[in-house]
């Protein structure tokens, strides 16, 4: 059975990263089928147990994320990975494996790579953020770093940001923003990207700031308040590597995908001066897609990761590949 392509729930799927890569939605599709996932989630219709964090030595962590919508054919769980030592082998920080498992009978009918849904699942909630908090009339964004969050961003946010005219890239070396720059404009036609010459002006000139930096187990925010501008949107994937209690201060409005793992975080002592009231991305969605684009003043949206996302692309990308012919069977 080995090498032949599953073909039905009786089978166990086998797909790569490189077949995720070769069936996976185009962003436009994969924005819609996380905001799909969020608005599910803000209905309450997501069964999402919190899992154990695995801490096997300092700044290494195995973390299990499992989710089912009502309804649906999949229970899906990711077991990811995140290594911060990794960087200096050449390996990346996050790995994930996704699991499927058929609802009505609780076989597993896939295991794939979980590398690319995360990056890209990320991206489209940043996406869905943009979309409901900002509306689509902001023309620049700032990234704030250049790794692989930063690219499945880039790829990513314009679907939500149509009248993107400017995209500033700032990293510590500027000869590496430089670089990373030069490998995603051809990717933006019409959009002029570029280098910052430095951090304050990727603050002040941005629309919407990304902030995607390495981990920090002690981070040193150097955001200032003062460079924000007044109707910003500022996505942070890195918890507070860029966001100080400054920068946190001048919010009018804070938003999560997932305030209870928020609160998880907050009592390991992330953000311990303190947040404002946090509103539910998910909530935001399901309200009739009602923006907050009418509420006035600076936004912070802290990224966190649901696994309802991973399920719904994971989803998608078995059924794609089937399709395909893409995969190999494994036997059980």
């Amino acid at each position: 059975m080995v090498g032949r392509v599953a073909a039905d729930a009786g089978e166990l799927l086998y797909l790569s990263q490189a077949d995720v890569e070769a069936v996976a939605p185009e962003p436009a599709e994969l924005v819609d089928l996380v905001e799909g996932a969020l608005a599910a989630v803000g209905r309450g219709e997501v069964a999402m147990p919190p899992g154990p964090a695995l801490e096997p030595r300092p700044g290494a962590f195995l973390h299990p994320m499992i989710a089912h919508a009502a309804g649906a054919d999949q229970i899906g769980l990711k077991w990811l990975a995140g290594y911060a030592d990794n960087k200096s082998q050449g390996l990346p920080f996050l790995t994930a494996l996704i699991v499927l498992n058929d609802a009505a009978t609780g076989l597993p009918i896939a295991i794939m790579d979980g590398d690319w849904i995360t990056a890209h699942r990320t991206a489209a909630a940043s996406a869905v953020a943009v979309r409901r908090l900002v509306g689509s009339g902001a023309e620049s964004l700032s990234i704030f770093g250049c790794g692989v969050q930063a690219r499945s961003h880039a790829r990513v946010l314009p679907v939500a940001m149509p009248e993107l005219r400017r995209l500033l890239v700032h990293h510590p070396s500027i000869d590496r923003a430089r670089e990373f720059a030069a490998t995603i404009e051809d990717d933006l036609p019409g959009v002029e990207v570029r280098a910052a010459k430095n951090l304050e002006e990727a603050v002040r000139c941005g629309r919407v700031l990304l902030s995607a930096g390495p981990p920090q187990p002690s981070p040193k925010p150097v955001v200032r308040a003062e460079w924000l501008a007044p109707d910003v949107l500022f996505v942070a994937l890195d918890f507070e590597a860029y966001v100080s209690p400054e920068v946190v201060a001048a919010m009018e409005h804070v938003v999560t995908d997932d305030a209870a793992k928020l609160g998880h975080f907050r009592e390991q002592g992330f953000f311990a001066s303190g947040l404002p009231d946090v509103s539910s991305l998910g909530e935001i969605v399901a309200e009739a897609g009602r923006p907050l684009a009418d509420r006035q003043g600076r936004t912070l949206f802290l990224s966190l990761g649901v696994a309802a996302e991973d399920v719904s692309v994971a989803s998608s990308v078995l059924e794609r590949a089937r399709a395909a012919g893409r995969g190999v069977a494994l036997p059980r």
